[in-house]
C-alpha cells in the first residue's frame, strides 16, 4: 500500500543514521532513540547518554520513563529544556520545563519555553491515553554494569578496558620520549 511504502521509506531514511548512533551509544553506554515528525519525514532524534538521563523501568527492564536535554541559546542567555517522559499504566505523559541561565555551563531559574523562538510551540504537558510502551527507544550496551552492579544503566563498551587502554597510552609516551 502507499502508507507501507512511505514508511519503508522513512525507515530506509533512518536506518542510514542508525550507525553513526549506534556507535554514539556503543561509546558513552546508552542511547535513547526518539521519532518525530518534520514536515512530511519521519526523523530519529538520537540522544547519547550524556543528554538521556533513564528515570523508569518497567518489570521486565524496558526504559519506560525518562528526561531529554536540549541546550539552546537566545539573548545572549543559554537555556537548558528538559523533557520529561513517563508511563503510567497506559497513561503517557510528556512534560517541558526550560531553565535560563548566564553562563553556558550551569542551570538556572525557570523560564518560560517562548524564550527560546525554537522551543515557542512547545505545550508545557501533554498527556496521552491508551499507549501500551514509551514513545522512545533506549538501547543500553549489554551486560553488566562493572561499574555499578546495581545499575540498569549501560557503560562504554571500552569500560572493561580502561586499565590496558592507560598502560597503552603510557608505553606511546614512553616511544615517543
Amino acid at each position: 500500500s502507499a502508507r507501507a511504502d512511505y514508511h519503508n521509506e522513512q525507515f530506509q531514511a533512518a536506518q542510514e543514521r542508525f550507525l553513526q548512533q549506534l556507535e554514539l551509544g556503543l561509546a558513552t553506554g546508552g542511547i535513547a532513540l526518539k521519532p518525530y515528525v518534520y514536515g512530511n519525514r519521519i526523523l530519529v532524534d538520537g540522544t547519547s547518554a550524556a543528554a538521556f538521563q533513564p528515570t523508569k523501568f518497567d518489570a521486565s527492564g524496558t526504559c519506560v520513563g525518562g528526561v531529554f536535554r536540549e541546550k539552546a541559546q537566545a539573548n545572549d542567555k543559554y537555556y537548558v529544556r528538559l523533557e520529561y517522559h513517563n508511563l503510567e499504566g497506559t497513561t503517557y505523559t510528556i512534560q517541558n520545563k526550560a531553565y535560563r541561565s548566564d553562563s553556558s555551563g550551569s542551570v538556572g531559574p525557570a523560564a518560560a519555553l517562548n524564550e527560546v523562538p525554537d522551543w515557542a510551540d512547545i505545550p508545557p504537558e501533554v498527556k496521552i491515553e491508551n499507549l501500551e510502551g514509551p514513545l522512545f527507544a533506549y538501547f543500553k550496551m549489554p551486560g553488566t554494569n562493572p561499574i555499578d552492579k546495581t545499575s540498569p544503566l549501560g557503560v562504554s563498551c571500552f569500560a572493561k578496558a580502561l586499565e590496558q587502554i592507560e598502560q597503552a597510552d603510557r608505553q606511546h609516551d614512553r616511544l615517543l620520549w
